[in-house]
């Protein structure tokens, strides 16, 4: 049996059944060893090359700093480097060879010394890297027979030298160290493009048929960066190699143009993929050398440029890609980061619709754990049983009245049990009882005690279940916002990242500057997206422009509105669907008895998705306190509604609350209406409110609901009407104030639709205002309760753009 090797893969699936991610827990050992050869092979090569490396005479600092970054990183594969560092200084000279193998060996031997078998701490290993290098440079001016201040000298540059290499090696770390996300800094690519040119100088001297080996291999690098980066890596690495190549004498200044002018064209043909790069580096490098590097012999140099573009043609795009995820502003990084989003994005979507599922689980579990209500003859045996055994079982006569006397004395205990409950803890006991019993008073005593704790403990299971109640709601509610949520994160992002592509095409076309798109939703006739242009003068009409393109984009007509932006650099358009319907509103109102404040409260929410909901809530009384009753409901009511709950979860949350504050006078109607702008369907929903009216021309339509107010009874049950509406419709929603101001001998509704069908008014404000003033003209200027009229006019929405414009 082979324990520990069942191959599962662990997945993260999307909603749409997309793969997110596949990890096999036990990789394939064929893949992970030629992944490992690979890199093995790699280093090697440059460790070889670095080794042959230097700078004056035989003075190489190269190989130890690599050979230190190594042990950092890939400390198994150190020891192979050190010998290939070796080996490569060896191809060179020997005193070459001496130098690398006397400076790792002063640096094995101090770190020996210092930190024992482990290796020198990253910070500390610049001071063994120094003076092994310094040592080892001292020992070659000796080999080779110099004077003492040559020694020095050369012991001095030997220090200075692997100082500034270290530092430059060290920050290669994340090439070489644990794979990450993040995209190289410049200084980190400066240090790279050192690090590969100094192997390339590692060809300095090495030629084929006439070709310089170094110059062919620093071209190759050049359009290696082209590929992956741009002209903006390449033209630095081109300029870097070619001042390398300069210093160690394998290229003469004329080759720095070169590389550089070679590398820009180059990074400039990179979306030609594989063969532009090297096309542009081989016209850039040959126009230099025909006329200005080179121009009475370029033959040789046109070869070496040929042959370096041809390399770089053969490299393997594995290379360009790891290459193009380091580097920022890449295509190859933009994918690698895209992709590390969309798994995070999607994971995020997993956890949060498995909390959806445990808040829908829990609510359940609140609602299935209702205790049921216990029957009043089951209490009342409990407290006659509870008083009992409190006082009688200790009594002489005990045998008498509950066993020979059973039924007699229960039912005058029932009797006690009654009047305690109606009279209260000082209510006398029953004549039949206070006859054969000897300790009355303790009787009365015990059943007055058991029954007012008894009817404690009930009001408290009471609001316990209301508690457990609100609980339910609120974690069901909160489940389905949740659900959404998750649905939202759960879209697929490429779809919806091409969308933003090919708008901000459409937005160029016509020479508009876009800064960024964002697409909020996609489903037709409910498309929103926000759009970022510059705050230039006169970008208040972007606008409209922006309306027409996505418009014609999306295939429906679509509006675009100026947001507010805290910065004045940039500004923001929000761009949704155009509704097919507008709603003009106005609200008037007046307290009750002349006062300044009125106990009525409106508001008017756009939920965001084409909806609007009309409130209206009436609190209970008058003046500040009922303001005040009626406000906080709207408020928490609008707080719900931009969260995405639904309007019964939202009315069930209110009636909850206010239930639970304990004041038996603290309730208030809700009346709300929810209008579809797009499709003119609107809900109407009312809780101890008053009817509404539509007027459409001259007929009137009652709308009427059930239901007490809000705050009144533990759990309340919303019954919505359903009904169309049209264009040039009023929807008037009134508080009963107004039905109190009527005529005595009519009938309150058919007043008010009496009201409402003779009145002329063209806009809602003008509505409002004739239905208060005639309200109040009935029985003068102070009602007996406040009085709110909240009017919608549903206008075609092409007439309201005319109007506004």
């Amino acid at each position: 049996m082979q324990r520990g090797r069942q191959k599962r893969d662990l997945a993260l699936v999307s909603a749409q059944g997309v793969v997110l991610r596949q990890a096999p827990r036990l990789r394939g050992h064929q893949t992970v060893i030629a992944q490992t050869i690979a890199g093995l092979i790699a280093c090697l090569i440059l460790a070889l090359l670095l080794g042959r490396a230097h700078l004056v005479g035989a003075l190489s600092p190269f190989a130890l700093p690599f050979v230190v970054l190594l042990q950092q990183t890939r400390p198994k594969w150190a020891p192979f480097a050190m010998l290939a560092c070796v080996v490569g200084a060896a191809t060179e000279t020997a005193a070459q060879a001496f130098m690398v193998a006397a400076s790792i060996l002063f640096y094995l031997s101090l770190s020996w010394l210092l930190f024992g078998r482990s290796s020198a701490p990253l910070r500390r290993a610049v001071l063994l890297v120094v003076p092994a290098i310094a040592l080892a440079s001292a020992l070659v001016g000796v080999w080779e027979g110099a004077g003492l201040w040559v020694i020095l000298l050369f012991a001095a540059i030997g220090a200075l030298s692997s100082l500034a290499v270290h530092y430059l090696f060290m920050e290669t770390l994340p090439i070489f160290g644990p794979r990450n996300r993040r995209a190289l800094r410049d200084e980190e690519i400066i240090c790279l493009s050192i690090l590969a040119a100094t192997a390339c100088s590692g060809l300095a001297g090495v030629t084929l048929h006439g070709v310089r080996l170094a110059l062919v291999a620093a071209g190759a690098l050049t359009v290696l960066f082209a590929r992956a980066g741009g002209a903006a890596a390449a033209a630095p690495v081109g300029a870097i190699s070619g001042v390398l190549l300069v210093v160690v004498g394998g290229a003469s200044p004329g080759d720095i143009a070169l590389l550089a002018f070679g590398g820009v064209l180059g990074g400039l043909l990179a979306p030609l993929k594989r063969v532009g790069p090297a096309l542009g580096f081989a016209l850039g490098g040959g126009l230099l050398a025909l006329f200005a590097v080179y121009p009475q012999n370029p033959s040789a140099v046109l070869w070496e440029v040929g042959v370096a573009a041809a390399a770089s043609i053969a490299l393997p795009r594995a290379l360009v890609e790891a290459l193009g995820q380091l580097l920022p502003q890449t295509q190859a990084h933009a994918h690698l980061e895209q992709d590390h989003l969309t798994r995070m994005r999607m994971a995020t979507a997993l956890q949060i619709r498995e909390a959806a599922t445990l808040f829908r689980e829990l609510a359940e579990a609140l609602r299935g754990g209702v205790a049921a209500a216990v029957e009043p003859q089951t209490q009342v045996a409990e407290w006659v049983g509870m008083a009992s055994d409190r006082v009688c079982s200790h009594c002489r006569f005990y045998h008498r009245c509950w066993e020979e006397h059973y039924a007699r004395t229960y039912h005058d205990f029932q009797e006690a049990v009654a009047a305690v409950e109606q009279g209260g803890r000082e209510a006398p006991l029953p004549e039949a009882l206070r006859r054969y019993c000897i300790a009355p008073e303790q009787v009365r005593q015990a059943i007055a005690e058991n029954v007012t704790v008894g009817v404690q403990q009930l009001a408290l299971n009471e609001q316990l279940q209301e508690a457990r109640q609100l609980v339910a709601t609120q974690l069901g509610g909160a489940a389905d916002v949740v659900e959404e949520i998750s649905r939202q994160l759960d879209r697929p992002e490429s779809a919806w990242a091409s969308r933003e592509e090919q708008l901000r095409t459409r937005l160029d076309a016509i020479g508009m500057a876009v800064y960024d798109i964002t697409l909020h939703s996609i489903t037709p006739a409910r498309v929103d997206l926000t759009v970022t242009v510059p705050a230039y003068p006169g970008y208040e009409r972007d606008g409209r422009l922006i309306g027409e393109v996505c418009s014609a984009f999306f295939g429906e007509p679509m509006h675009a509105t100026l947001q507010h932006t805290p910065s004045s650099l940039v500004a923001r358009f929000r761009v949704r669907s155009a509704e097919s319907l507008r709603l003009e509103t106005a609200v008037a109102s007046a307290g009750a008895r002349g006062a300044s404040v009125s106990g009525d409260s409106h508001a008017i929410v756009d939920v965001g998705d084409g909806r609007i909901v009309l409130a209206l809530s009436d609190g209970m009384g008058h003046g500040e306190k009922a303001h005040a009753e009626s406000r906080s409901a709207l408020a928490l009511l609008q707080r719900l509604l931009s969260l995405g709950f639904d309007v019964n979860h939202c009315v069930a949350t209110i009636n909850s609350i206010l239930s639970l504050q304990g004041h038996a006078e603290m309730y208030t109607t809700l009346d709300l209406a929810t209008v579809d702008l797009q499709s003119g369907m609107a809900t109407l929903l009312k809780v101890g409110a008053a009817p509404s009216l539509v007027k459409r021309g001259r007929e009137v339509i009652l709308l009427s609901g059930e239901g007490l107010p809000v705050g009144i009874l533990p759990q309340v049950i919303p019954h919505p009407t359903t009904f169309q509406l049209q264009e040039d419709d009023w929807l008037i929603l009134f508080s009963d104030g107004l039905l109190q101001q009527r005529e005595r001998e009519q009938d309150p509704l058919q007043w008010a639709a009496s009201l409402v069908a003779h009145a002329e008014a063209k806009t809602p404000q003008q509505l409002v205002d004739y239905l208060l003033q005639r309200a109040l003209r009935v029985h003068g200027r102070r009602p007996a309760d406040d009085i709110t009229v909240l009017v919608a006019h549903v206008l075609c929405a092409q007439t309201t753009h005319a109007r506004a414009s």
